[in-house]
């Protein structure tokens, strides 16, 4: 085991970071559309309460949400396309 010496920013970036081990990258892509589907309903649930003025007041945080939820299935697509790539210059 080695040990690495990082300046305190790059220590505090990366406290709370997480780590995939690469069965765990599989797994996550075997089901990714399944999550994604999961997560497209949370977009249409916020958007419905939303619409029916159920977050009046919260509107802001409903699309900070949306845009989150938006950008987790966006760095999912990305993760899978990376994995395929390099799963295919292992071959």
């Amino acid at each position: 085991m080695g040990f690495i010496f990082i300046d305190e920013k790059e220590h505090e970036l990366r406290k709370n970071e997480i780590r995939f081990t690469p069965q765990e990258v599989s797994e996550l892509l075997e089901y990714s559309d399944v999550m994604k589907k999961w997560l497209k309903k949370n977009i249409n649930s916020i958007q419905t309460q939303l619409a029916l003025c159920q977050l009046q007041g919260k509107e802001q945080e409903a699309y900070t949400s949306i845009n989150t939820i938006k950008k987790l299935i966006e760095d999912l697509d990305n993760t899978e396309k990376v994995y395929r790539e390099f799963m295919d210059k292992q071959k």
